[in-house]
């Protein structure tokens, strides 16, 4: 019987948590006013060289989606600063999905 290698199982180990760890984000648009309302988005799986997941939000809605050009893990991940007073957009890159900033409001609300 043929035993691998210790560079086989960590190769091995390495696509296991590969395919367990791909990026996950919401993707489209979500807006309540102007009328019409839109409901427009879907849990997505990111293509292999998104990093992080966006959201922006202006006065047409909010946005959302996968991204590759991504802050550093220790550098603000939302903004404007408030400070500034700018009012009308507001953007967060996260992690992935399951951080709040970048999930839409799912409260009565049919996902697709």
């Amino acid at each position: 019987m043929i035993m691998p290698t210790s560079t086989c199982l960590l190769a091995m180990l390495a696509l296991l948590y590969a395919s367990a760890a791909e990026l996950q984000c919401y993707t489209g648009q979500q807006r309540w006013e102007p009328e019409p309302i839109i409901n427009d988005f879907v849990l997505t799986k990111c293509a292999p060289t998104d990093r992080c997941c966006y959201m922006i939000s202006s006065l047409n809605g909010t946005y959302y989606g996968c991204y590759q050009d991504c802050p550093s893990k220790s550098t603000l991940s939302c903004g404007p600063d408030p400070k500034l007073g700018i009012m009308d957009i507001y953007y967060c890159y996260c992690n992935d999905h399951r951080d709040t900033n970048c999930q839409p409001y799912l409260g009565a609300v049919n996902v697709h």
